[in-house]
């Protein structure tokens, strides 16, 4: 298969989501896929050999004009990342967090089988612990409106699905597959 990630937010950085990414395109390659991972362009230019294998640096314009020119930001992200698939014809796209990479990644629903890997304060909310980007409604309109425009979204945790379905994921479109599998 030929599979392209987006996500957010890589190495150099470390957490969970830098770390998965990282991982799972190594695994996907290392059994006979095509593996693209597109990447900020600030990450891709902080890294180097190795860890550039698989990378494609998003355009630098990309996630900062969703968050300064929402309507802007959006179009052309949709129109870059419909480019790609018609030019790259992916199989699938994973795409890793809800916000901002699954709000933009939405658009490739209907044209090429699209999973969704949400975990932490993209989904979850505390209002106690001021925890989570759902605690700002804006946000947690364009999280709802991601999460449902997926075919299939990963739940880490029961905790992780009971928001997924908090959210309107469709219980069939939820698969859970715990953290480190």
């Amino acid at each position: 298969m030929k599979i392209a990630i987006l996500t957010a937010s890589y190495l150099p950085a470390v957490g969970g989501r830098q770390v998965f990414a990282y991982n799972i395109s190594r695994r996907f390659a290392a059994s006979g896929h095509t593996v693209d991972v597109y990447v900020p362009k600030r990450a891709f230019q902080a890294l180097r050999p190795p860890f550039l294998e698989l990378l494609r640096p998003l355009p630098r314009w990309f996630y900062g004009l969703v968050w300064k020119l929402p309507a802007i930001g959006l179009f052309r992200a949709h129109c870059y990342l419909r480019r790609v698939q018609r030019t790259e014809g992916y199989d699938a796209w994973l795409t890793i967090a809800t916000f901002p990479s699954g709000y933009v990644g939405a658009c490739l629903q209907g044209t090429v089988p699209t999973v969704l890997r949400a975990s932490g304060d993209d989904i979850q909310k505390s209002a106690e612990m001021g925890y989570g980007l759902r605690l700002d409604p804006r946000l947690e309109a364009k999280i709802r409106r991601a999460v449902r425009s997926f075919d299939s979204v990963v739940a880490m945790t029961e905790t992780a699905r009971t928001d997924l379905l908090d959210l309107g994921v469709r219980q069939e479109a939820i698969v859970g597959i715990p953290n480190g599998v």
